[in-house]
């Protein structure tokens, strides 16, 4: 979902852009982009009926992911990839610069 909307911005994200840069021991940007938006989802367990919190055990046909688009246009709708020098994430706060 994530590269879609920024896809649909303009921005270009590759299939590793998440990745860490071992060479330089830093997290690129779209990581922590990334690492922020999974404080912005919910998760509904179908089977149970409940909402769940743990996003990296997602189960085919039982849990439904629900992204909250308005905050991720609020953090990122203004994004022009040439004017960010450096992203961060910290306590639960991303911060374009």
């Amino acid at each position: 979902i994530l590269v879609e909307y920024l896809r649909g911005r303009g921005v270009d994200v590759s299939q590793d852009a998440d990745q860490k840069r071992l060479e330089h021991g830093w997290s690129p940007g779209v990581s922590r982009i990334v690492k922020w938006a999974e404080t912005i989802v919910h998760i509904y367990n179908v089977k149970s009926g409940r909402i769940d919190h743990n996003l990296h055990q997602l189960a085919p046909e039982q849990k439904v992911v629900v992204v909250s688009l308005t905050r991720l246009d609020q953090a990122l709708g203004g994004l022009k990839p040439e004017n960010i020098d450096r992203v961060r994430f910290r306590g639960g706060k991303l911060t374009l610069e």
